[in-house]
Parts: structure tokens; sequence; C-alpha cells
């Protein structure tokens, strides 16, 4: 088979400075047309970023049918974005990004401390940031979070209890005004460790959604892996779905996700890959029983777009991203980078 040609000429590969010849012998392995056990080899071997001359990268980057990102050939390409600038907010531990509107900015979640801050539009290098506090008091194990903006609504989750929290957004002011946070739900327990919950929470409204129906999206971080798609009113779980088999190997855990608002795609973003995932929610029509239709969800991986190094420092630890009016995207992150801004270029 192609993929055991292609997974030995891989393990041959040298450990350091492979180049263009390198990647041709990939390219023989693999044969004329990529199936998509191959492209996730590829896609797992691209993620060795400093194993590569700049023209091996870019030879490997182009047999992957992609600039920038990693979608296979065939499929819609990842939506390209560009490291925009890198601005410093003073918050602990930033878990979870919700954009709110152009003279609002964002609403963070710090796991330091479970609180909440509104952080402007960054004009500058740094952000400025405001602690807000809804009416009912603090919250506790905060690890997600999203706006909706019909509802004038923040989502947010709490990975100790599960539970998915509503707090009504007064934004009369310049500040923020937060009311009491109210339970929609509680998400189902998948496994009994304690760090590896629920993480993220995005909202998919009736525009964009292939049924026409508002829903929320939410990350499990791992073991396992999984991308729940509920009921925007109930919070009942309609889906729990895995990664894409095509894109299973991109990431190795799952720490939010967020819907474009021009393409209703899904932006998975993965911690330790330092990666973001772009699939496609379909919703599939089957034959039922005395002719009534059964529906089910699934998930078609468009591609990656691994996140920018930031030169001299460590792991970026990305926790959160949303896109803003203008369809950028941010990124905030716990390993003391601030707060990323990746500008659409398309």
């Amino acid at each position: 088979m192609s993929v055991d040609r292609l997974s030995d000429a891989i393990r041959r590969l040298p450990r350091r400075q492979v180049d263009v010849s390198d990647i041709r012998k990939l390219q023989e392995a693999a044969g004329s047309k990529i199936n998509d056990d191959e492209a996730a080899l590829l896609q797992k071997l691209a993620r060795e970023k400093d194993r590569f001359t700049a023209d091996g990268r870019a030879m490997l980057e182009e047999l992957l049918g992609t600039t920038g990102s990693n979608a296979g050939p065939g499929k819609a390409k990842a939506t390209s974005f560009e490291l925009k600038g890198r601005h410093e907010v003073d918050i602990g531990e930033p878990s979870a990004l919700a954009f709110i509107s152009p003279e609002h900015g964002f609403v963070v979640a710090a796991d330091d401390g479970s609180a909440l801050w509104q952080v402007g539009i960054p004009r500058g290098k740094k952000a400025d940031a405001t602690e807000l506090e809804p009416s009912g008091g603090k919250l506790k194990g905060l690890e997600g979070g999203a706006y909706d903006a019909d509802a004038k609504t923040l989502l947010l989750v709490s990975e100790d209890t599960r539970e998915v929290l509503q707090v009504k957004v007064d934004r009369g002011g310049d500040e923020l005004s937060l009311g009491k946070a109210e339970r929609l739900c509680k998400l189902p327990a998948l496994n009994d460790e304690g760090n590896k919950g629920w993480e993220g929470i995005a909202v998919l409204p009736a525009r964009l959604s292939p049924d026409g129906k508002p829903h929320l999206l939410a990350v499990h971080e791992g073991s396992p892996r999984r991308i729940g798609v509920l009921d925007r009113k109930s919070g009942e779980v309609e889906a729990l779905l895995e990664l894409p088999e095509s894109h299973k190997d991109a990431l190795e855990d799952l720490s939010d996700i967020t819907v474009d608002p021009r393409t209703g795609h899904l932006f998975i973003l993965s911690d330790r890959a330092e990666t973001i995932l772009e699939a496609s929610l379909k919703l599939n029509m089957r034959g039922g029983a005395a002719g009534r239709a059964r529906t089910s969800w699934e998930l078609e991986g468009l591609g990656t777009t691994e996140l920018p190094r930031i030169s001299g420092s460590g792991r970026l630890q990305p926790e959160g991203l949303a896109f803003d009016h203008r369809g950028d995207l941010w990124v905030t992150s716990e390993g003391g980078k601030g707060l990323l801004h990746l500008e659409r270029k398309d």
C-alpha cells in the first residue's frame, strides 16, 4: 500500500535539515494522488517545524496542497491568516475569549481566580483590561466563553462543574455591565479526569446553521476529544462528534472553538499542538422507519493553520480564540504571550 511506502519513507528522513530532495522521495512514495491517510501522515510530519530547510518546508506545504495551512488535495483550503500584532494584557492565565463589539472589545475569562475581564481592541503594544463581576458573584473553574449577539448574552463553561452558564450583557456604556449568571445546562461527564474536561464553547447562529436553527458548540479537551452540538435554547446535547479522520493527528488536545461569522466554519484550537483546525459542520439526512428522515451531524476537515512562533520565548499555550467584526482572528494564551491578532488574508 502507498501509505505503508510513505510511512517507511518518513522514517528514513534525516533528523535535521530535511530538504527538497528528501521531500521528492516522499512524493514518489505517496504517488500521484494523496489519500486521507497519507495526508494525515504528512500533516503530522509538518508539525515538526524545526526539522526542515526553508525550501524543504515550502515543498512539503506544496505537496499538501497549501501555503500556510495543511489542507489536503481536493479539499477547500483553510482560510489564510497572517500575524498582525501581539499585544500585552495584564491578566493571569487567560482561558477563554469572547468578542462583544468594536466599541466594547472582548471579554476574557481567566483561570486564575475565575475572573472576567473586559479587554478593549488594542491600539498599541498593550491592551486595556477592566475586571468585571456578574451580579451573582464570582464564578468557578471558567474555561470557555462566547457571546451570543442575538440574545446579548455571554455563554460560559465551567470545567469544574461542567455547567454552561448564561449572563446578560448590558452594552449601554463604555464599560460592560453583567447580569446574574444563570445555569442553562450541564454537559455530560465523558471521563473522570479533572483536567481533561469541557474547555470551550461557541454560538452557531441560525443564519449559519445547516438546519437553520441556533446551536451551541462545545469542545472536550481529551479522553476523549469531542465536539458537542447542543440545542441553543435547552442545552440538550444533539451529538458528540469525533475529529475528522483526515485531521485527527493534527490536534493533540482541544482547548477552544469559535465560528467564522462569514462562512459558518468551525475553528477548533489545540493548546499543545498550537494549531487551529478549520472544519465544516454538516447535517446528513437518512431514511428512517415509516418514511421518517433521520439526521446526523458530522465534521469535514478543511485544513489546519499553525500559530506563529514568538521568537525568544517558550510555548505559546493558546487557550482561547474569537473572530472580530472584520473577520480577523484573535488568540489568547496562558504562556505570557498576551493577545495575538491574526489578520484575514482572503
